[in-house]
C-alpha cells in the first residue's frame, strides 16, 4: 500500500504516515495517537513473513466477488517505455 501511495523507502513510509489522521492510524492498528518511527516501520516489515502475507493476500483477493472472471495482475514491474513492446520485453 505505501507504494501506491508513492513511498519508496522506509524513510518515506515514515513520511507518508505522518499526515495520516488519528482515525486512519488507529484503524492502522496504531496504539498511539502519533505514527510510528521510521526504526519501527523498519523492524515491522522485515517482521512479516513474506510466504504467509502472500497466501493472506491471495486468499483475499480470490474472496472478493468483483474480481470473478477476470485477470488481475498484483507483481511485477514495466520498464518505462515498455507499452507497446513485445510480451515479457521490459519486465522484471
Amino acid at each position: 500500500m505505501f507504494v501506491l501511495c508513492g513511498a519508496r523507502s522506509f524513510l518515506a513510509i515514515g513520511q507518508w504516515t505522518k499526515g495520516l489522521p488519528k482515525e486512519i492510524l488507529k484503524r492502522f492498528g496504531a496504539r498511539r495517537d502519533e505514527p510510528p518511527s521510521e526504526p519501527t516501520i523498519r523492524r515491522t516489515i522485515h517482521s512479516i513473513d513474506a510466504d504467509e502475507f502472500d497466501r493472506g493476500i491471495s486468499n483475499w483477493l480470490i474472496s472478493q466477488k468483483c474480481f470473478k472472471g477476470k485477470g488481475l495482475a498484483v507483481d511485477g514491474k514495466v520498464l518505462r517505455g515498455g507499452s507497446g513492446m513485445p510480451p515479457n520485453f521490459g519486465h522484471c
